[in-house]
């Protein structure tokens, strides 16, 4: 086993918490168009020329997709803009990720313990080191962030005004005025730093545990090719060579067992009868039997997935009712009360896998 090699792929994937200010950015396409890194840079560098100007050729500028969705004047894409610092840019020895990021963590815990009837939109927000850093969830999904500098923890009454024209930015938004209500939480801030566990917590979060300030991700959302085909190959490998050194290990050690046990030897065994009985030429059918009771088939309810939160929330309006479900959960159609239950057997980032007996249904998010 190479385990130098496996120390450093170990070491590569460690995530590190760096200064790096994030913002949201909007790219606007046809409803039919699917963007790709080409125009999008170039779009993001005629709206905020000075980024071309302070990098030049070495555009360190991460554009990471948040979502998209259909508006009046075509399809809208919003992004996390992110400017590592330039020592982290070209650096591949661990993964860098934006220190702020913590506050997921802290947001998704608050997500976890959501009433019912609550559809995931939320509003979180702190003062970090002078900046005022807006989350906005809809429907449990991450689709926005802000920092805005000028803010310490004692200026309540300007934190308060701006939370109030912020508001105002929701009702008209193309996208997060479809919500009803938008709760507004404070998160818990500290100009020394986060926690190391919140970090890493967030670290896994299903959004950003694929992202890292000095690696490439296509900005429509899909990993770079090399990326795959770097990783497949070596996941491969390392799985083949654990399974041939836990053969061999096996082998050696059932060898040694027959080298110093000596075989036993079964006396007065009874031979298996390998004859089958003759089968009954006539079956009289019994009398007096009570009917069958046929059991009902499985029917699913009627389900709409309005968020899924960190892959183990699911907020989803379930006959007409809003409901919160975990794994383990069964639903149940309110139409077919002597229908079988389907039961949460997986959560993923846009799906939920439901099971019923033999059938399995599976429901994607729009």
């Amino acid at each position: 086993m190479n385990w130098p090699f496996l120390l450093r792929l170990m070491w590569k994937n460690k995530p590190v918490s760096v200064c790096c200010r994030l913002m949201t950015w909007e790219y606007r396409s046809t409803f039919e168009e699917e963007p790709d890194l080409k125009s999008v840079r170039m779009q993001f560098l005629c709206e905020m020329p000075q980024w071309e100007a302070r990098e030049g050729k070495a555009f360190d500028v991460r554009l990471w997709p948040m979502v998209s969705f259909n508006a009046t004047e075509g399809r809208l894409w919003r992004y996390l803009v992110a400017f590592p610092p330039r020592n982290v840019a070209n650096d591949g020895r661990c993964r860098y990720l934006p220190e702020q990021v913590s506050l997921v963590s802290q947001a998704n815990e608050f997500m976890m313990n959501l009433q019912e009837g609550n559809s995931g939109n939320c509003v979180f927000w702190t003062v970090y080191r002078d900046f005022l850093i807006l989350l906005v969830y809809f429907e449990g999904r991450l689709c926005h962030w802000s920092e805005e500098p000028g803010y310490d923890s004692g200026s309540l009454h300007e934190i308060s005004d701006r939370l109030d024209r912020f508001r105002k930015f929701l009702e008209q938004d193309s996208l997060f005025s479809r919500a009803d209500h938008f709760e507004m939480i404070e998160l818990k801030g500290n100009s020394d730093g986060f926690p190391q566990e919140q970090f890493l917590a967030a670290s896994r979060d299903p959004f950003f545990r694929r992202l890292k300030l000095n690696g490439t991700i296509d900005v429509s959302g899909r990993r770079s090719w090399w990326l795959c085909h770097m990783k497949i190959p070596t996941t491969a490998f390392l799985i083949l060579g654990a399974l041939a050194l836990f053969q061999n290990r096996m082998v050696e050690k059932i060898s040694d067992y027959f080298e110093n046990h000596s075989s036993v030897e079964i006396q007065d065994a009874v031979p298996v009868d390998l004859d089958l009985p003759p089968l009954m030429e006539f079956v009289e059918e019994p009398k007096n039997l009570s009917p069958r009771k046929v059991t009902s088939d499985c029917v699913p309810p009627v389900l709409n997935l309005k968020g899924i939160v960190g892959e183990r929330l699911v907020i989803a309006e379930v006959d007409g009712q809003m409901k919160n479900l975990s794994l383990g959960d069964s639903l149940q159609s309110s139409s077919e009360t002597k229908a079988k239950p389907y039961v949460v057997q997986k959560i993923a980032r846009d799906r939920l896998t439901l099971k019923c007996l033999h059938k399995t249904l599976e429901v994607i998010a729009r």
